[in-house]
């Protein structure tokens, strides 16, 4: 839940700033969404319990006249129609989501969250230095363990690129099996126990455990590992007046900067909240691009319309 939180949280306590300043102008309730696709392996009533204290608990310490509701939509069908009636200020969605919804937001910024040295995610493909799995091809008729959480939420279409890239066919399909979980322990230590052929996480979980389980490393070779992808996207939406609106974009950007604010990052697993530009997308993009063979989503105004990709390292070390 802490990573999930950590795009709603920082931004109740942006509104919250920006509030403070502008008391003057009235009550205002900011609406605040989630999509049920970001909840795997959380509560949700947890969640939204947890988001609502600690938004709300904030407000009473800054005094503010300043109402929050957390909402969470179902579906691209229930989010496209919250949309068209005006009722969201921002939302956290996958950013799958966000392509199929991005010609109906309108004017939006959007924020990344970033942990450790980047706002993005690099999945890595592993086996067992000893086993039988040594290349993409190794991977057919056998089973395979992804990281179920949002992070991992773009592990299958990065796989079948590298399928459709090395053979014309998505890598999933290779597989006997397909398993996932949102914990990563579930997802690494059935391929260092040799429960598992392989398995696909991001970088930074695999650094983590091979920190905490030098073996781990040590057992585990890398066979692909993919360029950065951006899984999951915060929209501010710009319905508010201009004054208002720079305030709340400017308490996100800066929230880092200040002792509470650092605290309630840290709290949740993150560094800083990080404004996108649309070319931050791009090689988000061209994974859709390349797994559709189809033209991909495009920014407004065409941006991002053709970005630059890079290739996949395959049969890289550890």
């Amino acid at each position: 839940m802490r990573k999930l939180a950590a795009l709603v949280l920082p931004l109740c306590m942006g509104f919250s700033s920006a509030g403070r300043a502008a008391n003057s102008e009235g009550p205002r309730t900011f609406h605040i969404a989630m999509s049920a696709s970001i909840f795997t392996g959380v509560n949700e009533n947890d969640a939204r319990a947890a988001m609502k204290a600690w938004a709300i608990g904030v407000i009473k310490q800054r005094k503010l006249d300043l109402g929050i509701e957390v909402l969470v939509y179902r579906n691209l069908s229930e989010l496209t129609s919250a949309l068209r009636s005006q009722q969201l200020d921002a939302f956290t969605i996958s950013v799958a989501e966000y392509f199929s919804l991005e010609s109906k937001i309108g004017p939006c910024t959007l924020f990344g969250a970033q942990y450790g040295p980047s706002i993005g995610e690099t999945y890595v493909l592993l086996a067992h230095e000893g086993g039988a799995i040594q290349k993409l091809s190794d991977l057919r008729g056998r089973t395979l363990v992804l990281q179920g959480d949002v992070r991992g939420c773009l592990a299958i279409p990065w796989l079948d690129e590298l399928g459709m890239q090395a053979a014309g066919r998505p890598l999933s399909q290779f597989c006997r099996k397909v398993d996932s979980s949102p914990k990563p322990g579930q997802v690494v230590l059935p391929v260092f126990f040799r429960q598992a052929d392989a398995c696909v996480v991001t970088q930074k979980v695999f650094a983590t455990m091979s920190e905490l389980n030098p073996q781990i490393g040590k057992s585990l070779r890398v066979l692909a590992s993919s360029r950065e992808f951006i899984p999951v996207i915060l929209c501010v939406r710009h319905t508010l007046d201009p004054k208002r609106m720079e305030m709340v974009l400017d308490a996100l950007r800066h929230l880092h900067e200040s002792p509470e604010g650092r605290q309630s990052l840290n709290n949740f697993g993150t560094e800083r909240m990080i404004e996108l530009q649309p070319s931050d997308l791009n090689s988000t993009r061209m994974l859709f691009w390349n797994v559709r063979g189809s033209r991909a989503p495009e920014a407004p105004n065409g941006a991002g319309s053709d970005p630059a990709a890079s290739v996949s390292q395959i049969g890289g070390g550890h």
